[in-house]
């Protein structure tokens, strides 16, 4: 009875202080709490395992989370406008020349229509465009650097390049919209 007893709490105790480990991991994010070693049986190959498991996981996590710091420096830094959309057209990503350039804060434009930058008429067909686009594949600015009309929080309108890419992740198609302001350049070619 008693040898029994022991032996079965020798296992399931190190058993469940690993299975408490690894919630508070998928729970918390946290990969720093190791399961104290339970001897060199099946059990404490396990937790020896599960240890070094955690190890391969944070630094794996580091790694990700300083190449998305990197990333979100070069965006917010670049010059030109960075707007990303969802296959709905509506904004995910909006870095700070874009902010310079229509006026509008990251938290006015994220989840709302890109269409919300353009003057009419352009406004009104860039949901039809971009449905088009989705159903027959026909490109008539995706992979096309040209010049449109651009529209500011105050309501004036500015001439721009943009270009537009596209990006598969996963399953979701989303759409890459690099703008430049070019008001001064259009004002030095008519002054020519």
């Amino acid at each position: 009875g008693t040898v029994a007893w022991d032996m079965q709490r020798a296992t399931t105790a190190p058993l469940l202080r690993l299975a408490q480990a690894a919630q508070h991991a998928t729970e918390a994010r946290d990969y720093g709490k190791r399961v104290a070693p339970a001897g060199r049986d099946e059990v404490g190959r396990l937790i020896e395992n599960f240890n070094q498991m955690l190890d391969q996981v944070a630094l794996r996590e580091s790694a990700l989370h300083d190449s998305a710091a990197r990333l979100r420096a070069i965006v917010d830094t670049a010059v030109d406008g960075i707007i990303a959309i969802d296959s709905e057209g509506r904004i995910e990503s909006y870095n700070a020349a874009a902010q310079r350039i229509f006026g509008y804060a990251a938290n006015d434009v994220l989840g709302r229509n890109v269409s919300m930058l353009m003057p009419a008429p352009y406004r009104a067909g860039h949901d039809g465009y971009l449905a088009s686009y989705l159903a027959t594949g026909v490109k008539k600015i995706i992979g096309i650097g040209r010049e449109v009309t651009g529209q500011r929080k105050d309501g004036s309108t500015f001439p721009m390049e943009l270009s537009v890419s596209e990006m598969n992740i996963g399953e979701a198609r989303k759409f890459t919209g690099l703008v430049r302001d070019i008001t001064q350049r259009k004002a030095a070619e008519s002054e020519l």
